[in-house]
């Protein structure tokens, strides 16, 4: 453990650790809140999340011990894998702490591996600093959770992968749910990309859709899914892909889910998650992790030029 103060800064605290885990995911699990109850189940009961994932955010953690750890994203680098927060509410075991802030950097040293640096800054309210054991304290409390991960991750090593975004889309909440249920529109719909659709059910989780795509769009000739959950009062929907030609790598398992939620009168916000495994039991970088989001999202965006198109429909 390296500490160090610079006159009236805030006093700093440094250590690194390694980890039996690659850097990449890690950083997965890091950008990935809402896992937190999950994967940190002996310390995290619940989290709250306001925002996109972006400076700003903030992460409100309910701990099973019944107290409460909440942070502000300062800095959030995917390039370089850097994590930064501001701590704005903790139970503090040390001192009364006026400020404090994390650092995670995680930096590559093998395929399985990485090594996790840590810096925490602070500044206790009489203005002092720490003894070599409390900041010793301090920063063990945050390895003890990196390490809660990194036990998580050893044991799912075959954990899907998730990648998340979202878009802005310019039809009310209600009229875009209710095209997205009706699958039997979608060649009118997405006119030039679908051509058909088979259902097999009656729109029940476990109803099969298979889409045949029109060969121009270089994209397949068919995306089948198994529809896994459906629930009109939260706008959600999620769907196992079962057939899809597949421009990112060689796909063992494929979920999409999909949630609306309403912004105004004739707005709302798509939020997309995909899980997903790899045949070979990797990740896929960042870029191919996006073109997998925008695909879907290409969809998206021709059901919301036919909404806008077509005032008069599904209102």
């Amino acid at each position: 453990m390296n500490p160090s103060s610079c006159g009236m800064a805030p006093a700093c605290v440094s250590d690194e650790h390694a980890v039996a885990v690659s850097a990449e995911r890690l950083w997965k699990v890091f950008m990935d809140a809402s896992a937190m109850p999950k994967v940190c189940a002996a310390l995290v009961n619940d989290i709250a999340v306001e925002g996109d994932g972006t400076p700003g955010t903030i992460y409100t953690m309910k701990l099973n011990s019944g107290s409460i750890y909440k942070t502000r994203v300062a800095v959030c680098d995917s390039a370089t894998h850097v994590l930064k927060s501001d701590v704005l509410e903790v139970e503090s075991k040390v001192e009364k702490l006026k400020s404090h802030s994390i650092e995670t950097k995680l930096e590559t040293n093998g395929d399985c591996s990485c090594v996790a640096k840590l810096k925490v800054e602070y500044e206790l309210e009489d203005g002092s600093s720490l003894v070599p054991e409390k900041e010793k304290m301090l920063i063990d409390g945050y390895y003890g959770m990196l390490k809660m991960v990194e036990e998580y991750l050893v044991a799912h090593p075959m954990a899907p992968a998730t990648v998340s975004s979202e878009q802005a889309v310019a039809a009310s909440a209600e009229r875009l749910w209710k095209a997205l249920l009706d699958v039997p529109a979608m060649p009118k719909i997405c006119a030039g990309f679908i051509d058909g659709v088979e259902v097999e059910g009656n729109g029940e989780p476990g109803t099969i859709h298979t889409l045949k795509l029109n060969p121009v769009a270089g994209v397949g000739s068919s995306f089948k899914t198994k529809l896994v959950a459906c629930d009109n009062a939260t706008l959600l929907v999620k769907s196992e892909v079962l057939e899809a030609e597949s421009k990112v790598g060689k796909l063992k398992s494929h979920f999409k889910e999909t949630k609306v939620e309403s912004t105004g009168d004739n707005s709302c916000m798509v939020k997309l998650k995909v899980e997903y495994e790899l045949e070979d039991g990797s990740s896929l970088s960042p870029e191919k992790e996006k073109m997998f989001a925008e695909g879907y999202f290409g969809v998206l965006k021709m059901i919301e030029a036919y909404l806008i198109a077509h005032p008069e429909e599904y209102a």
